[in-house]
């Protein structure tokens, strides 16, 4: 498995997710079947925790999830529009109904854009918990760091040794199996994964996670689909 250089460390964000998961079961008991709902979960500076049909999803400004399109965050309230028009959603307030979700296509793709150093970037929720990660399509396993591990509160008591080959070269490890991994709301379940003996400040998403879905490079975006 080859693993990318990391160039800089993002900060990791502070939230939990008991929060969030009380939400998500607050909105799930509280809407009616078929109704696209919105709600919002928290903010961090230029991004948002944007709860949409009960999926959790991480958002910045002028990026769009599925039929939503963020228009404006602040640290209260966030703006989106989807195909009813435009909408105000308050943070810890009540979940918006935007109409029916057979009213727009559901989501079957994902986009992001390359950084500045060419690495796609972005935020995934791993048995729960929001992380930062680096989409890598040259590694063959979703990959993470011994404390990047602790903070999931993984158990590598029982979990197999293993040894992987890095660029850097072998680094002994643990193979582990991942619960649910969510990339906006592209989710897999039971999802291989390794834990390195190591520091890496990010988790690389590789082809354990990426190899569900078909993707495809245009410029410097990447395009994550479920086949049609």
């Amino acid at each position: 498995m080859k693993l990318k250089s990391i160039k800089s460390l993002w900060p990791v964000p502070c939230w939990r997710t008991a929060w969030l998961a009380g939400l998500t079961l607050a909105l799930l008991s509280s809407v009616s079947a078929g109704a696209q709902t919105l709600a919002m979960a928290g903010s961090m500076g230029e991004r948002a925790v944007l709860v949409i049909d009960g999926h959790a999803a991480v958002v910045a400004q002028g990026s769009s999830v599925g039929s939503v399109r963020v228009r404006r965050i602040e640290p209260s309230s966030i703006e989106v529009e989807t195909a009813t028009g435009r909408r105000t959603v308050i943070l810890g307030g009540s979940p918006v109904s935007v109409g029916s979700a057979g009213d727009v296509p559901p989501q079957r793709q994902l986009v992001l854009n390359a950084a500045p150093d060419k690495l796609f970037r972005s935020e995934a929720l791993l048995n729960g918990v929001l992380v930062n990660v680096v989409v890598d399509t040259g590694a063959s396993l979703v990959s993470m760091s011994l404390l990047q591990a602790q903070r999931l509160g993984l158990e590598l008591a029982q979990a197999p040794r293993t040894t992987v080959q890095t660029a850097n070269g072998q680094v002994n490890g643990w193979r582990i199996t991942l619960e649910r991994v969510q990339l906006g709301r592209l989710e897999s379940r039971r999802v291989d994964a390794v834990v390195l003996d190591t520091d890496l400040p990010y988790v690389l998403l590789g082809n354990s996670f990426l190899g569900r879905f078909q993707l495809q490079w245009q410029g410097g975006q990447l395009q994550l689909g479920r086949a049609p």
